[in-house]
């Protein structure tokens, strides 16, 4: 590392200070010489880049000059003019493509819009018996009364009106009080089918559901004989008969219809409907005693020359001998229907098979239909759907009679 030597740098210092005054006289001496000579060299240096420029400037200058010329005298020619086209038409196609797209929205729009109608319609239109009938069942459950009338009766509101029952018969009670009817599809049938001076056939009558429905259908016009064998059941249904004001075109008879007249015994059920003329299966300490009761012909208590609608058998084993005694009656109405209870514990008391049960229709020329139980409407059953169903009421008539044409369009 060389060692500065601090005389030679004091001896430097001086000179400079010393040279600075001499350097600034000769630059003011020089200065109006040399700044001409210098200018004369950059204009000499420079002169030719500035003549470009010009130049270039000057062009540039016509250049546009030209293009404004262009422009005022074909301005669909030019160059923005073409672009100003390309983009109308380019907004012309957005707004034509856009259409397209709307109107296809729009009829995708309308198609769904009809389909799901159409779906919501169809389950308002499957779903609205379901409703409807909620509402007469909350409407029929606000009216529900039951009212003790004595030592052995009870007044019950129904479907149909006011209903007098057996203290002691629970199972109706209950089923009363709860729907307000037994059987409402063979109800909702009778009702339909039958019209103002018609007359009406009741075999097994009970507390007389279905003849106070036949006599609203009827609304007080017309003939109803009912039949109900056991003594304390028929004393009701009169008395029902005549509250709600239709006794006078009503004629009750405390008998059980069969093929022959006399006298026999009546097994008495658990509850009123299951009174029988054949051996229950009941328990005998559950029942009480047989009964003893009159026997008479359908076709005795009626002439058979008498024109007759309708008639409804609920024998509960008996149906083969009620319809023995109608036959005459049947053949000279070939208008005639009926409605009869099926049931397979039936046969089993009686004997019978259910082609042997069917065979007594079809031999007076009568064609069955399954009464839907909560609907009424007529449904097609085989032989083994209705051998499977615990009770089935059918409907019988003649295929192509007025009955079976009133019925199809009743339901």
């Amino acid at each position: 590392m060389a060692i500065e030597n601090p005389t030679v740098t004091s001896l430097g210092s001086r000179a400079k200070k010393l040279m600075r005054p001499i350097a600034r006289v000769f630059y003011r001496a020089l200065k109006p010489l040399v700044h001409p000579l210098a200018f004369r060299v950059r204009h000499y240096l420079f002169a030719p880049l500035y003549q470009e420029q010009q130049r270039i400037s000057l062009k540039t200058l016509q250049e546009l000059q030209e293009i404004k010329k262009a422009l005022l005298q074909n301005p669909r020619g030019s160059p923005l003019a073409a672009l100003h086209e390309d983009r109308q038409q380019i907004s012309f196609n957005t707004v034509q493509e856009l259409q397209v797209i709307k109107e296809a929205l729009q009829q995708d729009l309308q198609l769904t819009s009809a389909a799901i109608r159409q779906e919501v319609q169809k389950q308002v239109n499957r779903l609205q018996p379901r409703l409807d009938r909620i509402e007469q069942y909350a409407l029929a459950s606000a009216r529900r009364v039951a009212i003790n009338c004595g030592p052995d009766e009870v007044l019950v509101r129904s479907e149909v009106g006011y209903l007098l029952c057996s203290a002691y018969d629970h199972a109706v009670l209950a089923c009363l009080i709860e729907t307000g009817e037994l059987e409402r599809g063979t109800r909702l049938l009778i009702q339909k089918f039958l019209e103002p001076g018609d007359v009406f056939v009741d075999v097994g009558a009970n507390l007389g559901l279905h003849t106070l429905a036949a006599a609203r259908a009827m609304q007080g016009q017309g003939r109803i004989i009912a039949f109900e064998p056991f003594e304390p059941t028929q004393r009701l249904l009169a008395k029902s008969i005549w509250m709600n004001g239709f006794a006078e075109i009503t004629e009750i008879h405390q008998a059980a219809v069969s093929n022959r007249a006399g006298h026999q015994k009546l097994f008495l059920g658990a509850t009123s409907g299951h009174h029988s003329l054949f051996q229950l299966s009941t328990p005998s300490t559950l029942t009480p005693p047989p009964v003893e009761v009159p026997l008479v012909r359908l076709d005795e208590v009626l002439p058979p020359t008498t024109a007759v609608n309708l008639i409804k058998i609920d024998a509960e084993g008996a149906e083969l001998e009620v319809l023995e005694s109608a036959e005459a009656i049947i053949q000279n109405n070939q208008d005639i229907a009926l409605i009869v209870e099926f049931g397979s514990s039936h046969l089993a008391r009686t004997g019978h098979t259910t082609q042997d049960w069917l065979s007594a229709f079809q031999k007076l020329g009568l064609h069955y239909r399954a009464i839907n139980t909560e609907t009424g409407t007529l449904e097609e059953w085989s032989v083994d759907q209705i051998e499977r169903a615990e009770s089935i009421n059918l409907f019988f008539a003649r295929p192509g009679s007025l009955a079976w044409a009133k019925a199809a369009v009743a339901t």
